[in-house]
C-alpha cells in the first residue's frame, strides 16, 4: 500500500494510469458517525457508494466484510462477559 502523498507526488500526473485507495478503520468509523454510511444502504452484495465533503470529487465505495463483523462481534461479547 502506498501513501496519498506518494500518490500526489509520483502518479497524479499520469494520465494512463488510475489508482484506488482505501480508508482506515478510523475514517471508516469517522464516516459512520457522520452518517455518511449506515449499514442500512448495503444491498444484497454488502456494497454502497457514498459521498463525503471530506473526500471532495471521490468515489467512494465501501464493502461491509461479514466475516470481519462475526470477529468483531465474537470479541466484543468476550470482553463483555469478562466485565460481568
Amino acid at each position: 500500500m502506498i501513501t496519498q502523498t506518494r500518490i500526489n507526488q509520483e502518479f497524479s500526473t499520469r494520465e494512463d494510469l488510475d489508482w484506488i485507495t482505501a480508508l482506515t478503520a478510523h475514517q471508516i468509523k469517522l464516516l459512520a458517525e457522520q452518517e455518511v454510511i449506515q449499514l442500512g444502504l448495503f444491498d444484497e452484495q454488502n456494497l454502497v457508494e457514498v459521498e463525503s465533503v471530506d473526500y471532495p470529487g471521490e468515489r467512494l465505495i465501501a464493502c461491509r466484510n461479514p466475516i470481519t463483523a462475526d470477529s468483531r462481534a465474537q470479541k466484543r461479547e468476550k470482553l463483555l462477559q469478562k466485565t460481568e
